[in-house]
């Protein structure tokens, strides 16, 4: 009795047909490496200080406006390493 498997055995054409699909899916994830995913940051670290201005309310609520504004700011305190200015310094 022969125990090396032949060329024509079946079980051994099953491991070659992974062989491009596994390339295929590799090849697609280095491609999606490409779209504009990165793991740096999504903006400029040399920022240090953000002006939120007011924001526009047409509501009657009285001072939804600059509670809107007031919790933008304290988000990015709390979220980034930048800090919110009271306004635009001029160039």
């Amino acid at each position: 009795m022969n125990m090396v498997p032949s060329l024509s055995d079946p079980s051994r054409s099953r491991g070659r047909r992974f062989v491009p699909g596994f390339a295929l899916a590799v090849a697609l994830i280095a491609l999606a490496g490409g779209c504009g995913y990165t793991i740096r940051a999504p903006y400029d670290t040399n920022i240090k200080t953000v002006f939120v201005p007011i924001a526009i309310s047409n509501t009657f609520h009285r001072d939804l406006n600059f509670q809107l504004t007031k919790l933008v700011q304290d988000e990015i305190r709390n979220r980034t390493c930048r800090s919110a200015v009271p306004r635009p310094r001029r160039p």
